[in-house]
């Protein structure tokens, strides 16, 4: 019997360790969740910032590329009226050669025979 005594003695021990175990692990845990609802509206919180910011970061990326479509727009119509404008050039550069050409096959030359018959002949 002073066996059995002596187990039970240390089986109450135990029981007392767990308890104070479980005492200590769940004032822990009551104190954690104090603690728990505060720091979800931080997190919580702190979402809201970072949506916030993601929402403006967004709009100023829509921006941006509402500008950039239009600057590649504006660009776009200056290349076409640069071409344009090349176009108009050498047109008019051709035109000016087919003039000078004209003129230069009306003029009476020096060095045609028919030149100077003509002028002998109407004399």
């Amino acid at each position: 019997t002073e066996h059995l005594a002596l187990k039970i003695a240390q089986l109450e021990a135990k029981v007392r360790q767990k308890e104070q175990q479980l005492t200590k692990e769940t004032a822990e845990f009551e104190s954690a969740e104090l603690v728990l609802p505060d720091e979800n509206e931080q997190v919580a919180k702190a979402v809201g910032e970072v949506d916030a910011r993601a929402d403006l970061a967004q709009q100023g990326f829509d921006q941006a590329k509402r500008r950039l479509d239009k600057v590649c727009w504006e660009l776009d119509c200056l290349r076409n009226l640069k071409l344009q404008c090349q176009i108009e050039k050498r047109e008019e550069m051709d035109l000016q050669q087919k003039r000078e050409q004209l003129v230069k096959l009306q003029e009476p030359k020096m060095d045609q025979p028919d030149f100077f018959l003509s002028e002998t002949v109407g004399e």
